[in-house]
């Protein structure tokens, strides 16, 4: 695909032989994952899924850098759409913790990153496992922001480690209507 993180996801499922899709969206330059980007790309997942009767329990989403902020903003506005995620390299701080606490999450982040913080990522871990959310996280030391976004995706951490069971968290909180 010419892309070094989706490259390992892709590399992953075709060497498991695994039965799967990959969508993979590219955010247009002028745009970013929030807003109503989040609502066109809820629903290219939906108009997939329909057309290709793809089990709804079993949609994943990952996304590194920009990507990954984006994967906590879809868990955030559209909770339980996912069976599990794995933002990396990604900047939870907007993210509604009691939405995101519906769907395991895996996330990884680098300590020589110098654009996303390994503070608010942890505080935010901090926050959802306090919701009762099945999270890990890892932190790689030394690792720069690529690096994180190209190593992140390896077959130790394919599929996510956590379980794709639902979990109990409390009702979501209504998302705000897409911006026109």
């Amino acid at each position: 695909m010419g892309e070094p993180g989706i490259d390992s996801i892709a590399n992953y499922i075709e060497a498991a032989e695994m039965p799967a899709t990959l969508l993979v969206p590219q955010c247009p330059a002028d745009k970013s994952w929030g807003g109503p980007m989040l609502y066109v790309l809820k629903r290219m997942i939906e108009s997939y899924t329909a057309k290709e009767s793809v089990d709804e329990n079993s949609v994943y989403i990952f996304g590194g850098s920009m990507g990954g902020t984006g994967v906590w903003s879809m868990l955030s506005e559209y909770p339980g759409l996912f069976a599990a995620a794995m933002p990396v390299a990604g900047n939870p701080s907007k993210s509604i913790a009691e939405n995101v606490a519906q769907t395991p999450v895996y996330t990884v982040m680098g300590t020589a990153d110098r654009i996303m913080s390994v503070t608010t990522a942890s505080d935010f871990i901090d926050r959802l496992n306090a919701l009762g959310d099945d999270t890990r996280m890892d932190v790689e030391d030394g690792w720069t922001h690529e690096r994180t976004c190209i190593e992140s995706y390896t077959t130790p951490r394919l599929p996510p480690p956590v379980s794709t069971s639902r979990s109990h968290a409390p009702p979501p909180v209504p998302p705000s209507p897409p911006s026109t």
